[in-house]
Order: C-alpha cells, then sequence, then structure tokens
C-alpha cells in the first residue's frame, strides 16, 4: 500500500512494527527485504531475505517470480 505511492521509508516503518508482534512471519520479513531492496539497501535487503529463506524456504521462491531481483542469483543457504 504505502510502496504503491513510493512511501518506502512509511512502508519499512509498518512492517518493523508487524514484524515486532510477529518476528517469525517468513512473508513480513521477505517484504521487509523488498522494501529495503527497493530502497537500495541491498546487504540489508540480504540479512532479512535470509531471515525470510530460514523461517519457510518456499515463501522467498513463492513471492520473488514477480520481483525486480529474480534475475539476481543469491545463495541463502549460509
Amino acid at each position: 500500500m504505502y510502496s504503491e505511492k513510493g512511501q518506502i521509508d512509511k512502508a519499512i516503518e509498518k512492517i518493523q512494527e508487524a514484524i515486532k508482534q510477529e518476528p517469525n512471519h517468513p512473508e513480513m520479513q521477505n517484504n521487509l527485504g523488498t522494501m529495503y531492496f527497493k530502497k537500495g539497501l541491498f546487504e540489508e535487503s540480504i540479512k532479512v531475505y535470509k531471515k525470510a529463506f530460514k523461517l519457510n524456504p518456499s515463501s522467498l521462491l513463492k513471492n520473488s517470480t514477480n520481483s525486480d531481483y529474480t534475475d539476481k542469483r543469491l545463495d541463502f543457504t549460509d
């Protein structure tokens, strides 16, 4: 919602609030990674994507199919 309006910082803030309530929610972690990626915070994005992947490997793969970063192959296994 905020992301679609170009309000990436607000989207990050709202996702972080949701993660505080449910820290092991893989989709929220994945969403946060996506927002960091859109903001150009690539290292932070990778850290969050790794957490999402560890929580639920299929959630990251499923959600990444329509994203801007599908052509970037990242290793989330370490």
